[in-house]
């Protein structure tokens, strides 16, 4: 793997941990906190979180400094289109797994290890981790294949 495929990959992984600490910071929130509905929390994280992915990932991780208005136009729109994909899955996989008891096993692991922080007991929150490891795979084949893909360059 070339040096700057792997640095483009540590980059994304690092902005994973932050858009995901905020996807599910939010949906804990609005679960805890607001008693929104699983649906409702798990949408509501997931635009947030889209939103704020774009610009990190525009900036930070593919290094898209395109702001002219037809080409920010075009990366905001491809991005935001392949994130409904792959939001698609999520939103609606989340209360899925949540629904057969997917979280079952895994708060029972949480009570042996004794993590009592509330966190650990959110409803559907180990769906949403689940779900999540599939999305970021997604999204970053996504990203690099559709939305921030290399310009071709000129061979001489």
């Amino acid at each position: 793997m070339k040096k700057e495929r792997l640095v483009e990959i540590l980059r994304y992984l690092s902005c994973t941990v932050v858009i995901t600490t905020i996807s599910w910071g939010s949906y804990a929130l609005f679960v805890d906190k607001c008693h929104w509905s699983v649906f409702v929390s798990n949408l509501l994280s997931w635009l947030l979180a889209t939103v704020i992915s774009f610009f990190v990932n525009k900036l930070w991780v593919f290094r898209s400094y395109t702001f002219e208005k037809k080409a920010f136009a075009k990366e905001f729109t491809t991005f935001f289109s392949s994130r409904i994909i792959s939001g698609i899955l999520e939103i609606f996989g989340v209360p899925l797994l949540e629904k057969i008891h997917f979280d079952s096993p895994f708060y029972s692991l949480a009570d042996n290890l004794k993590l009592r922080a509330e966190f650990f007991h959110t409803d559907g929150i180990y769906s949403k981790i689940g779900m999540g490891i599939i999305v970021l795979i997604l999204n970053y084949i996504f990203a690099k294949l559709f939305v921030f893909k290399e310009k071709s360059k000129d061979k001489a």
